[in-house]
């Protein structure tokens, strides 16, 4: 079945439309399309317009026609937690769920709660409790996709988070870049367009995440000033002349200064695998629009001591056989929401 998925960030929807399966998901277009800064905040929308006209635009230039859509986002007022509640129907699960998710959201602010079971009749209760992960959103940015689908005349199939993407993406039995992921600790680095995001995933689950305010935007400006050039001069010539691990000059070292910051925050992540008793070496993988630059990988795996990687190559998700320019990690999330839908 074919099916699209739109990740939605502050200042662009990375989307990508595909077949797929219970074992895998092949892609067929990717595409992204920019939108007003500020349209959407946090992973609310706040100008519904504005993105509509955006996305309507360029889902007609694409000749997209697919209907079912799965919408990823990330969002600081998300809340998970893991709980164990009185084995129920669904029905009064949910209500269950819900009731103990409200002793962890704000006043005064309404959230939508949804769950999955993950283990029924749990052993320390003698089978008398079911285990459950919950998550919480605020209803304000379910109900601004919902209605952004409705009026561009698609239908809603999931919202997933990114954290549930992640866990989809680094799963047991998947390989990336040819290597089993096994049992082993992932720091999944996001390299985002404001902000970077490091997603610690210990056995298949998202153990922690920590957001910096550093983005791919921050370093192109700070090289247009640097240039005396545009944003788009900017980006080009770190994007594709650019190599950051060998290049010699003020451009380079403006940018190798904003992934210090970050190397510093991943130094603090692997410590704290460490003190979990992870049973092997973290093994590190970029992705996102700030993830491509020449030399990268390698930079960061000589700062790090570790084996740093881009994400080329995952087991379960195959590119568009006609696409031999994008690259996957620029589109790791919305291909990743597809899966196991």
């Amino acid at each position: 079945m074919k099916i699209i998925a739109m990740d939605a960030g502050p200042s662009r929807f990375i989307l990508a439309e595909g077949t797929a399966s219970a074992k895998e998901v092949q892609l067929r277009k990717l595409f992204s399309v920019d939108i007003p800064i500020g349209s959407i905040a946090d992973g609310i929308i706040s100008d519904l317009a504005s993105v509509r006209s955006a996305l309507d635009v360029t889902l007609k230039a694409n000749g997209i026609r697919t209907k079912p859509v799965v919408v990823a986002v990330n969002s600081n007022a998300m809340i998970m937690r893991r709980l164990e509640v009185p084995m129920s129907n669904d029905r009064n699960l949910l209500n269950l769920v819900t009731m103990e998710m409200k002793q962890h959201m704000p006043t005064g602010k309404s959230y939508t709660v949804d769950y999955v079971r993950t283990e029924d009749g749990t052993a320390a209760s003698g089978g008398k409790m079911c285990a459950v992960k919950a998550i919480a959103l605020p209803s304000e940015l379910c109900e601004g996709y919902f209605k952004l689908l409705q009026e561009l005349g698609l239908k809603a199939r999931q919202l997933a988070v990114h954290q549930q993407v992640l866990a989809r993406l680094f799963a047991k039995g998947t390989h990336v870049n040819g290597r089993d992921i096994g049992n082993g600790a992932v720091i999944a680095v996001d390299m985002a367009h404001f902000q970077t995001t490091l997603y610690v995933v210990l056995g298949g689950e998202v153990d922690l995440t920590r957001t910096m305010p550093v983005g791919a935007a921050n370093m192109e400006r700070f090289v247009a000033d640097r240039m005396q050039g545009s944003p788009e001069e900017a980006r080009n010539y770190i994007r594709k002349t650019m190599d950051i691990h060998k290049e010699q000059s003020d451009a380079a070292d403006s940018i190798r200064r904003f992934y210090v910051q970050i190397i510093q925050e991943i130094r603090k992540v692997q410590q704290y695998i460490r003190t979990k008793n992870s049973p092997e070496t973290a093994r590190i993988y970029l992705y996102g629009i700030g993830s491509g630059l020449t030399g990268l990988d390698a930079y960061f795996s000589e700062n790090l001591d570790a084996e740093v990687e881009s994400v080329k190559i995952h087991s379960r998700i195959k590119m568009p056989p006609d696409d031999k320019v994008s690259q996957l990690s620029h589109y790791l999330n919305a291909a990743g929401a597809l899966l196991k839908v």
